[in-house]
């Protein structure tokens, strides 16, 4: 299985779980909390750049529109490959993706919560086709603001002289940064279980590398609002809370 199919698989969950938690639709404007963000690069792997712009262009037209795509990333001998005028294997391939509603319009913490449930019942499903089945291996990090998780594919190849299984398994990194909630993926074809630690240890350090990276943003206006709005909440419920007891008391 290629990352071509993995990403439409993921892509078609993720619109319909971020359009339920969207208000508004509208064109895609990157706001200042986006680009305040400082993405680094996925640990061993390589950056297309603007010498493969054809590549670019090829990974970008696989994702939905409601998507940005805002680097993919593939071994050294895949980008050399490109550059000798020959196919990449893209045996292992990283991106860090970004919804276009949430890149103009921050996130907060409470619905970045509820993403997180509706996504995971999402990936708890199995069957993606009849020919592509989905195993999800399970959450492996979290904390309030990000959250990882492994899905094992596995495709039918029948014919009529196999019946071979392809592999291939990714992990994925949803992480609430300065409001916009980043997904990043690390993609590989499944031969053996080095293939899954690398998957999850390639995402485990990236996220890691990513949080240093944006260490000094500032809170997120959308998050600092909503921990405002739910201390005053708090208050004025305290507030009727002794208005009545003395009310009682007095009488």
């Amino acid at each position: 299985m290629t990352k071509v199919k993995l990403n439409i698989s993921k892509g078609s969950t993720l619109i319909m779980l971020l359009a339920m938690l969207s208000a508004n639709t509208h064109s895609f404007d990157p706001g200042e909390e986006y680009k305040a963000i400082h993405i680094t690069t996925a640990p061993g792997m390589v950056r297309l750049d603007a010498k493969h712009a054809e590549w670019i262009s090829y990974f970008e037209n696989k994702l939905d529109d409601t998507f940005y795509l805002e680097a993919t990333y593939l071994t050294e001998d895949d980008i050399a490959r490109i550059e000798k005028g020959q196919s990449p294997g893209l045996s292992r391939i990283c991106d860090v993706q970004a919804q276009k509603d949430y890149i103009s319009s921050p996130m907060s913490l409470a619905k970045f919560n509820l993403f997180k449930y509706l996504l995971l019942k999402q990936e708890s499903l199995s069957t993606v086709s009849p020919e592509i089945q989905k195993e999800l291996l399970g959450v492996h990090d979290e904390s309030e603001r990000h959250f990882s998780y492994t899905l094992m594919f596995r495709q039918s190849t029948n014919s009529a002289n196999s019946n071979d299984e392809k592999k291939s398994v990714i992990t994925l990194c949803f992480t609430l940064i300065n409001g916009i909630p980043l997904m990043l993926t690390a993609t590989s074809f499944y031969q053996s279980d080095s293939d899954l630690v690398w998957s999850r240890e390639t995402i485990r350090q990236w996220h890691r590398d990513l949080i240093a990276a944006n260490q000094s943003l500032p809170v997120s206006p959308v998050e600092s609002f909503d921990i405002k709005r739910f201390l005053v909440i708090v208050g004025i419920i305290f507030f009727v809370i002794i208005v009545i007891l003395m009310f009682i008391f007095i009488r």
